[in-house]
């Protein structure tokens, strides 16, 4: 099963090796005590201490920091120096870990690469990427190459996700598209 990106570490907090995390989904099950996490190994190119660790981390303690930012210490991680060799580290789960998702739900990581098409058949460009603010969007490169556009994961525009052909139909708003 692949791994699943659920945050980025950031800069220690502390000498006694806490870190700041940057959650993708803060409140999933998945932060909490004893959670065993894999580091990403995509992500191993940007940490500064420049190699994956020897093991995934676990979770001893976590609580809530600043700029919505978990404060977490791992129980491999001992101190300072351990913490600042892990800084921009990307950690994951098993994608067996996570419950089966509804007909109309999705995990940000399976989007890119999907179609976009209305609901009259026009295909309308290829996900690039999903966009978590107040509202998920989806972005969206446009059939002829060009700049990219978003559209919101809202019931008045998605009208149904189509997980075995990797495709989402649309109703556009006026003005949606380019």
């Amino acid at each position: 099963m692949p791994v699943i990106p659920i945050g980025r570490l950031g800069r220690p907090r502390g000498l006694n090796g806490e870190m700041f995390v940057i959650a993708y989904h803060e409140a999933s099950p998945a932060w909490s005590r004893g959670t065993r996490l894999e580091v990403v190994a995509s992500a191993c190119v940007g940490a500064k201490g420049g190699a994956r660790p020897a093991e995934d981390l676990t979770v001893a303690r976590i609580a809530r920091g600043s700029k919505g930012r978990l404060v977490v210490a791992f129980e491999e991680v001992p101190d300072l120096e351990a913490a600042q060799a892990l800084v921009g580290l990307e950690l994951g789960l098993d994608a067996a870990a996570f419950e089966p998702l509804e007909e109309d739900e999705f995990y940000h990581h399976e989007m890119p690469g999907w179609s976009i098409v209305t609901t009259t058949g026009e295909f309308v460009g290829t996900v690039i990427g999903v966009v978590s603010l107040q509202q998920d969007l989806l972005e969206v490169r446009p059939p002829g190459g060009g700049e990219t556009f978003f559209v919101p994961m809202v019931k008045d525009v998605v009208r149904a996700l189509d997980r075995a052909e990797r495709r989402v139909v649309i109703e556009p708003l006026e003005g949606l598209l380019p």
